[in-house]
């Protein structure tokens, strides 16, 4: 079966036609459903739904350390699990076709902008100096912008 499926993955995009509109799988970060469509013929949007990593451990006992829950917090541990993540991009499209001399189909070189929304659960341990070991639950939602530039 994992077989099948992963026939149908590396030879389904063979399948479709470029530079139309298209539902794909994007494999990486984040992993994610993607839908792709044009709205003129060079301006094109990208919608993605899925779920990211998380990020790097010390940026989260930099983000506790730069916002203690109290004064008198010391830093044991954390633990992160994953969320939801959604990108949006648009793209202009320009036709570098004759730049490369191609005599059938076209080329588009294109490049945009984007935003990402994420969702991430992080709970922390922490100590107090009166040598009491508590939980801390917090829940990060971030942005961050996002630029494409490709060819």
């Amino acid at each position: 079966m994992k077989y099948r499926i992963l026939f149908i993955l590396v030879f389904l995009p063979f399948l479709g036609f470029s530079q139309e509109r298209g539902v794909g799988i994007r494999l990486g970060e984040p992993f994610s459903i993607t839908y792709k469509d044009f709205l003129e013929d060079y301006l094109s949007y990208e919608v993605m739904v899925g779920s990211g990593g998380v990020n790097g451990s010390n940026y989260y006992q930099r983000s506790f350390e730069n916002n203690p829950p109290n004064s008198n917090a010391f830093y044991l541990s954390h633990a992160a699990s994953r969320g939801v993540n959604l990108n949006f991009r648009m793209a202009l499209h320009e036709d570098i076709t004759d730049t490369f001399e191609i005599t059938e189909g076209y080329l588009l070189g294109y490049a945009g902008a984007g935003v990402q929304l994420r969702t991430t659960r992080v709970n922390y341990a922490y100590q107090r100096f009166t040598n009491c070991c508590i939980n801390r639950g917090k829940d990060q939602f971030g942005h961050r912008p996002g630029s494409i530039c490709r060819s």
